[in-house]
């Protein structure tokens, strides 16, 4: 009974006007939602003259409509916000400034910022003039939709109507050069603050951070970061994710785990972004063991796991060649209820292909759309597949996958050529290898010095070394790439396969000083096996001699050809000094 009774006497204050606005706010006005419930029950395709038709007479009830407005907002219907105030237009009511930022604010935090933009567009400045929240709802919404040159629009829009921005305004305006991929302009806009004599806070901080490591601009990034405590703000752990960030994105990765340390001994909590970032610096190391250590402690502070902290970690066991600590990660996710996504697969697929398991990395790529990875297995996943392929000879499941690829309308790009040669290459399927290069060509990718490599390499073991040169010395030069030792030595080698000594001393001479590059102790074994098949022992010791003024250490093999080359020419004497000159220096392998 009593609590009847004190419930009666609520109500009867509330007819009276005797209850205040906030506790008025906490009751909801029945006719307020009926009104609200019949708009949305109109539909879509709603006329302007049925929407005026259900709202009440606004001149009597101004106040109505605008719970009307706010009821629709709290039910995230931003469309209908919209509606109506396009309604209330066409009926000639006019409306205030309030009800236009309310509008401006609901489309804002809807995503609907075309939306919002057209609201702000449309307040007829002779009845509704708009003042700084209405400039801030539209600033927001410029954040939303990464519209930075509109923002400066609005600031200046501002400045003539001799109002001053505030903070939120500065803040909102940083947020959408950052969103726009402007780091400049966010950059002066902050700076802007201090002119105005206005203190950043901590939002400023990190929407400039994160606008700076968006656009690599790491040193930046952290001069701001170490410049806070001047300022009086204490960097969050928002601000230490956006430094670290930048830092490791640029190869920095060392400044980000000196950031990372930091957080510990300043008592700022890391969360699951902190040591995502921490374990990707760890992968850029190559530091697998570490990034493993730093997976495993995110339990102890109570961090949650998720996808993002397994991909960075399969990726780093995958840059460390460790495929069955990637797969046991890999298995793990599923056991944590995660689900893998596509960089999950594609790292754990190009870690099987480092440690030469193609039969796993087929498996998985197999499994990639039983699993709904959206869209299905991507270009990443594929070139990985074929890499491991081709680690394991396996060149006709090579071309498979590449053929499936294109039929699944995905665009090969150089990766993908390149792996899908180089397996053909190891089957000395030189003709397939050429009939890639080629393609590359015809679709505009211009194949790199790895792909050239890989086709001169199939070519060397096709025993088709007169193509192998002219790959090497003709096409490479007119397609403007440059050889590098890798493609030489391929070339060099082809030479000596078919018993082309003079041509391998060519390339070797063309290689030096034509175009600078300094050979390896395969360059010049290759040279020499080539001499050595044609029995020119004088070569053979000329470029035996030359290797130590190259700073190249002749190995077992480098001997080995010498001394074949001085028996067979009947020099026993030079054989006998060099083999004794290799079993001084090479005693453990001879």
């Amino acid at each position: 009974m009593g609590m009847q009774k004190a419930a009666r006497n609520l109500f009867d204050a509330l007819r009276s006007h005797r209850v205040s606005t906030r506790w008025k706010a906490h009751i909801k006005d029945p006719l307020i939602q009926a009104t609200t419930q019949a708009l949305l029950d109109l539909g879509p395709e709603a006329s302007s003259s049925e929407i005026t038709a259900i709202l009440p007479e606004v001149n009597q009830s101004r106040g109505q409509v605008r719970h009307i407005l706010k009821e629709l907002a709290q039910k995230r219907q931003a469309d209908w916000v919209l509606k109506v105030i396009w309604a209330l237009q066409d009926r000639g009511i006019r409306l205030n400034v309030r009800d236009y930022t309310m509008g401006i604010s609901v489309c804002a935090r809807s995503k609907l910022w075309q939306h919002a933009l057209s609201l702000f567009a449309a307040i007829p400045v002779e009845q509704a003039k708009p003042d700084l929240i209405c400039y801030n709802a539209a600033i927001n919404a410029c954040q939303t939709g990464g519209l930075w040159q509109y923002t400066l629009t609005l600031f200046q829009a501002i400045k003539e109507a001799t109002l001053k921005p505030d903070v939120f305004c500065y803040n909102a305006a940083i947020g959408a050069c950052k969103k726009g991929s402007e780091w400049e302009q966010a950059f002066v806009f902050f700076e802007n603050m201090s002119s105005y004599s206005m203190q950043p806070d901590i939002v400023s901080y990190n929407t400039t951070i994160s606008a700076l490591e968006k656009g690599g601009q790491w040193q930046q990034a952290l001069n701001l970061f170490e410049a806070m405590p001047k300022s009086s703000v204490q960097p969050s752990v928002i601000t230490y994710n956006a430094t670290m960030s930048a830092c490791v994105n640029v190869e920095v990765w060392q400044k980000g785990l000196e950031l990372f340390a930091l957080m510990f001994g300043r008592n700022v909590l890391p969360d699951v972004i902190s040591f995502s970032t921490a374990i990707s610096a760890c992968e850029k190391a190559g530091w697998w063991q570490q990034a493993l250590h730093l997976f495993a402690a995110l339990s102890n502070f109570s961090v949650q796991m998720d996808v993002v902290s397994y991909n960075a970690t399969i990726s780093a066991c995958e840059k460390g060649w460790q495929w069955q600590k990637a797969f046991f990660l890999f298995h793990a996710m599923g056991g944590a209820s995660f689900r893998a996504d596509a960089i999950t697969f594609s790292a754990t697929i190009s870690a099987f292909e480092k440690g030469g398991q193609w039969q796993g990395a087929l498996r998985l790529l197999e499994a990639m759309p039983r699993a709904t990875i959206d869209p299905g297995p991507g270009v990443f996943a594929y070139s990985a597949s074929i890499s491991a392929c081709a680690a394991g000879s396996k060149w006709l499941e090579a071309l498979e996958l590449f053929q499936q690829m294109q039929l699944s309308s995905l665009r090969p790009h150089v990766v993908t050529y390149s792996a899908t040669m180089s397996a053909c290459e190891k089957a000395g399927e030189w003709q397939s290898a050429l009939l890639l290069l080629e393609a590359m060509r015809r679709v505009d990718i211009p194949p790199g010095v790895t792909a050239y490599s890989a086709g001169i390499s199939a070519c060397e073991k096709g025993t088709q070394w007169q193509r192998a040169v002219f790959l090497l010395t003709e096409v490479m030069p007119q397609a403007h790439v440059l050889p590098n030792v890798v493609a030489y030595n391929a070339g060099i080698s082809a030479c000596q396969t078919c018993n082309h000594w003079a041509y391998a001393l060519q390339l070797l001479y063309d290689m030096r000083c034509a175009h600078g590059v300094q050979p390896d102790v395969i360059s010049l074994n290759g040279c020499l096996g080539a001499c050595a098949l044609a029995v020119q022992w004088q070569q053979c010791l000329a470029l035996l001699g030359s290797m130590s003024a190259q700073d190249i250490e002749p190995d077992v093999t480098s001997y080995n050809s010498t001394i074949s080359a001085c028996l067979k020419g009947g020099k026993w004497q030079p054989a006998r000094y060099r083999f004794l000159q290799s079993l001084a220096r090479n005693q453990p392998q001879v």
